[in-house]
C-alpha cells in the first residue's frame, strides 16, 4: 500500500460516505480464489483474537479501517466477511455524472501496488476509478485509433501517452481523449458501463 496521511484520506472517505452513500457505496466484495486460500501462518497478536471481537472491530471501525485491515493478510480478509463492510464503489462512481470523488480516488492510491522492481506499477485514473498500466506499450492500440482522426496529430496522442506513464495526468490516455473529444466514437464510452466492475 502506498503511504499517505492517515487523516486527509480518512476526511476525504468520509465525506465520500456522508455525500455519496447509500447510493454510490456497496458491499466489499472478496474474489471466492482468495477466500478459498490458505492463510499462512504469522505471529501477530491480533490473530489470536476471537472472531466474535475481530467482527466488533470491523462493525465499528471507520470504512478506510476496515479496508486497510481487511487487506493486510488472508486471515483477517477472511474475518471481514463475519460483517457487511461497506466502501465506496468504483462502478457505482464512474457511472455518475457528478465530478471526481476525491475519497474514491484517495482510497484506489490507498490500495494502489507500490514499485518494488523495475516494472512500473499501474496508475490511478481518476476518470474511471480503474488501475490502469502506465507502460507505453500497453496504449498502442489507443495511439493507432485515436491518431486516425484528423483533429489530432500522432505526437499529440503520444504525448498524453507519455504524462500518463510519467504521472503527470490524473487520466487514463483513454479517458483523456473520451473526454476532450467525444465524438471521437459513437458508442457508449467503455467506463459509462454497469458491466465493468
Amino acid at each position: 500500500m502506498r503511504r499517505y496521511q492517515p487523516h486527509y484520506v480518512d476526511d476525504v472517505v468520509q465525506a465520500c460516505q456522508e455525500y455519496h452513500a447509500p447510493i454510490l457505496w456497496d458491499v466489499f466484495a472478496i474474489p471466492v480464489e482468495l477466500l478459498k486460500a490458505t492463510p499462512t501462518a504469522q505471529s501477530s497478536p491480533i490473530l489470536h483474537v476471537s472472531l466474535e471481537i475481530l467482527a466488533m472491530i470491523y462493525e465499528h471501525a471507520d470504512p478506510l479501517s476496515n479496508v486497510c485491515l481487511a487487506l493486510s493478510c488472508k486471515s483477517l480478509l477472511l474475518a471481514s466477511t463475519v460483517t457487511e463492510l461497506r466502501i465506496p464503489s468504483a462502478a457505482k462512481h464512474r457511472i455518475h455524472p457528478a465530478p471526481s470523488c476525491t475519497g474514491m480516488c484517495s482510497l484506489l492510491n490507498l490500495v494502489a501496488p507500490v514499485r518494488r522492481s523495475r516494472a512500473k506499477p499501474p496508475g490511478v485514473c481518476y476518470r474511471c476509478f480503474r488501475l490502469r498500466p502506465t507502460l507505453q506499450s500497453h496504449w498502442k492500440p489507443v495511439r493507432a485509433k485515436f491518431s486516425k482522426h484528423e483533429h489530432l496529430s500522432v505526437s499529440y496522442v503520444s504525448d498524453r501517452i507519455q504524462m500518463w506513464g510519467c504521472g503527470y495526468s490524473t487520466d487514463c490516455p483513454e479517458c483523456t481523449h473520451l473526454r476532450g473529444y467525444p465524438w471521437l466514437t459513437m458508442k457508449k464510452p467503455w467506463f459509462f458501463s454497469n458491466n465493468h466492475g
